[in-house]
């Protein structure tokens, strides 16, 4: 299961726009997405921390007693970027931002 997010600074109303979706939001259109503003940035990113309660399975499709993995990858897709960003972030290497971990999950009984 993949989410896209797009944060994106709004000069005209002085706030911040976060749009949440199950497909690439792209430049053509932000397609089947949800929206949120928010007056500050730290707000916004606020609410991306406290993302919860993706579903990941049907509880009916795992083993009781059994242990899974999950992998987690989070990244800055450059793309997405305005264009002069895209061409400044190709040549830095501070711009790579990315994250992969591995957890062993274990389904909750009752839930």
């Amino acid at each position: 299961m993949t989410r896209y997010y797009r944060l994106v600074y709004q000069p005209l109303t002085r706030r911040w726009r976060l749009n949440v979706s199950d497909e690439p939001l792209t430049s053509a259109g932000l397609g089947s997405s949800i929206s949120q503003s928010f007056e500050t940035l730290q707000d916004a990113l606020g609410t991306v921390r406290r993302q919860s309660g993706w579903k990941l399975a049907d509880l009916s499709e795992l083993e009781p007693d059994a242990r899974h993995n999950l992998n987690y990858r989070f990244r800055l897709d450059v793309a997405q970027l305005p264009r002069p960003f895209q061409i400044a972030a190709g040549s830095q290497a501070d711009w790579s931002l990315g994250l992969s971990r591995q957890l062993r999950i274990q389904a909750e009984p009752g839930r």
